[in-house]
């Protein structure tokens, strides 16, 4: 058989055996962690798993300290948040990737700091636990997309992919910062962070790539502005405009209407409001998965 033909099949095979992880890895969110069919019940079944790599057993080390959480159990909660650093440790230790080895120290200080004030502000600690899960599953697929796309040699090419997939390791994070936790100082945050790595990519890539990285930046800064609100740039939407202009039309009314009315238009009002914010949150939705999908196919068409 010709030496090229089999050089690509072994391509073609990695590549379907590393999506074929990504694919597996399980989806969780803090609306649906406790929905995973994963069995926690045990401090060391890790250890049964030896096949599992570092960075996927503190995955699961997480998933069960946030369902040891959910069950009231402190103690047990600050022993597998213990054992998920101690694998993220190992991880990073083991990592060929520069900014997983990162990664992996960064969120294994964050978690031990975290270990010792579970005690305090339990109302914080759910959407806590829930985020590291997701910084988690960004960093695994980070590896992942990691190992996915190393059969790119050329310098150029390499370079602009590493900073491409950086950047979608923190888009993807800014999902949960968006439409779970609600953070906006996260999710302006991680979104930062994409502008950063898409800025130096462009910096380094061919310049038949630039354009259509410098147009997703455009895009990510439009999204920050609909998270910030520095920019009125959801106002564009004829339908919010439409209902800002009734909002103030209610209050004129309101101006002259007798007691029962006003009621009643304060009650019209709060239904405005509601719709008006749901419309804002799905349009950002809209452009988030927009924005994705376009970095998404940036990567597959280096």
């Amino acid at each position: 058989m010709n030496p090229i033909h089999v050089n690509y099949r072994l391509k073609l095979s990695f590549l379907i055996f590393f999506l074929l992880i990504c694919i597996s890895l399980p989806v969780l969110s803090q609306e649906g962690i406790s929905q995973s069919s994963v069995k926690t019940n045990d401090i060391s079944n890790t250890e049964l798993s030896p096949q599992l790599s570092p960075l996927r057993k503190a995955h699961l080390e997480l998933k069960n300290a946030f369902d040891s959480y959910k069950k009231g159990d402190i103690d047990t909660t600050k022993q597998h948040l213990k054992i998920a650093s101690d694998w993220l440790n190992k991880a990073s230790q083991n990592s060929l990737s520069a900014k997983v080895k990162d990664e992996s120290d960064k969120l294994a200080v964050e978690i031990n700091s975290f270990k010792e004030k579970i005690n305090r502000n339990p109302e914080q600690h759910e959407n806590s636990l829930a985020r590291y899960w997701h910084q988690m599953t960004s960093i695994i697929k980070r590896e992942t997309d990691q190992l996915i796309h190393s059969y790119v040699k050329l310098s150029i090419a390499e370079k602009t992919l590493n900073h491409l997939l950086d950047a979608k390791m923190h888009l993807f994070r800014t999902k949960h910062d968006l439409f779970v936790s609600h953070d906006k100082g996260d999710a302006e945050y991680e979104l930062n962070k994409v502008l950063k790595y898409l800025d130096e990519a462009v910096a380094v890539a061919d310049p038949t790539r630039q354009s259509g990285i410098i147009n997703l930046s455009k895009d990510i800064q439009r999204l920050k502005d609909q998270v910030s609100k520095k920019k009125d740039t959801w106002k564009n939407d004829s339908v919010v405009v439409a209902l800002d202009s009734a909002l103030e039309n209610l209050n004129n009314a309101k101006q002259y209407a007798s007691p029962a009315i006003k009621l009643r238009i304060e009650s019209l009002k709060a239904d405005f409001n509601v719709l008006r914010d749901d419309i804002e949150k799905t349009n950002i939705r809209n452009d988030y998965e927009a924005a994705m999908a376009t970095l998404n196919t940036i990567i597959v068409n280096l």
